[in-house]
C-alpha cells in the first residue's frame, strides 16, 4: 500500500507536529524547521527521529536543567536573550505552551545543567496507526515510499 501524504499534513496537525515545528508555511518555528528535512535524513531516519526524539538532540533542543537558590528546580528550553548582559534568564517549560516563559534571576541559579532529554513529548503518536505514521512521514519528506 502506498502512503498517502495528503493524510500527513492532516496528522501533523492532530499529532501537535505543528505547535513545535513549520513545514512550508504550516506550524510554528520553535523546533527545528521541517521544510527541507529529506535533504537531513531518509524516510527510516525521520521516522526514528520523531519515535526516539531523545536518540540525537541539535544542542538547542535539549532539555536545560536549573537548580535554584530557592530549592525549586525548573526545567525547559532556554530562550535566547539578544542581549547576554540581560540579568535573566527565559525558560519555556511546556513544549506544548512555548509562548509561556519563566523568568529567572541568573543570580538565583545555583547549577545549570543539560539534561540528554529532547523537549520533543515522547508518545505524541501512540494513538495513530502505522499508515497514518507513514502518511505524516511521506508528507513531511515530500514524496511517496
Amino acid at each position: 500500500e502506498t502512503a498517502a501524504p495528503n493524510n500527513g499534513k492532516k496528522i501533523f496537525h492532530l499529532a501537535l507536529c505543528s505547535r513545535c515545528h513549520r513545514k512550508g508555511k504550516e506550524g510554528y518555528p520553535i523546533g527545528p524547521d521541517l521544510t527541507h528535512v529529506s535533504r537531513r535524513f531518509s524516510p527510516q531516519a525521520l521516522l526514528t527521529e520523531i519515535l526516539e526524539p531523545s536518540k540525537s538532540i541539535a544542542e538547542n533542543y535539549q532539555m536545560t536543567i536549573l537548580k535554584l537558590k530557592d530549592g525549586r528546580t525548573l526545567a525547559g528550553q532556554i530562550i535566547p536573550n539578544l542581549d547576554y548582559r540581560e540579568p535573566t534568564l527565559q525558560l519555556a517549560e511546556n513544549p506544548m505552551n512555548p509562548n509561556k516563559i519563566t523568568k529567572i534571576q541568573k543570580a538565583d541559579i545555583l547549577e545549570r545543567s543539560e539534561s540528554g532529554t529532547s523537549i520533543m513529548p515522547l508518545g505524541l503518536l501512540n494513538q495513530f496507526s502505522k499508515d497514518e505514521i507513514l502518511n505524516l512521514a511521506a508528507w513531511l519528506m515530500g514524496h511517496k515510499f
